[in-house]
């Protein structure tokens, strides 16, 4: 029983720090976009670009939109860059890039999904061994900890 308890807080432990760093950089990345113009205004992209900063916002948001599964073409999102209305703000090899990185952010919150699914599953096996959750859930906090102290 000590085997499979330990093989549990292990899973547990990997399963909440993989969960916590993607809701952290959803979180980050998502809420907000007041960063993402503070940014651009930092770095003078609307003159690099020479688009409005409306418009360059806006075009953030349908990225965002897109990269959180929630728009499906990027290739049609478009602005008014240099005076020329609805001109196309990605090009193909931007669009290319972006569908990989939508892959990884899509796939990262699906994984999340998987792992809160299988952290519940892991406190309700431990309930079922007649364990105290109290102490597995000390003990998985612990070895997050310790892991975490270890590889930074």
């Amino acid at each position: 029983m000590k085997i499979l308890r330990f093989f549990l807080e292990i899973i547990l432990s990997f399963s909440l720090m993989f969960i916590v760093l993607v809701t952290s950089i959803e979180i980050a990345a998502y809420s907000d976009f007041s960063f993402y113009e503070k940014e651009y205004k930092k770095y003078a992209v609307t003159n690099y670009v020479d688009i409005s900063m409306s418009d360059l916002m806006n075009v953030t948001k349908d990225m965002m939109s897109y990269l959180k599964g929630d728009r499906e073409k990027l290739s049609d999102i478009k602005a008014n860059i240099a005076g020329i209305p609805d001109t196309a703000f990605f090009n193909e090899r931007e669009v290319a890039h972006m569908e990989d990185v939508r892959g990884l952010f899509v796939g990262a919150v699906y994984l999340r999904y998987i792992l809160i699914a299988v952290s519940i599953l892991c406190i309700i096996a431990v309930k079922l061994l007649k364990g105290k959750i109290f102490c597995f859930l000390s003990n998985v906090l612990t070895f997050g900890t310790l892991f975490t102290l270890v590889i930074t």
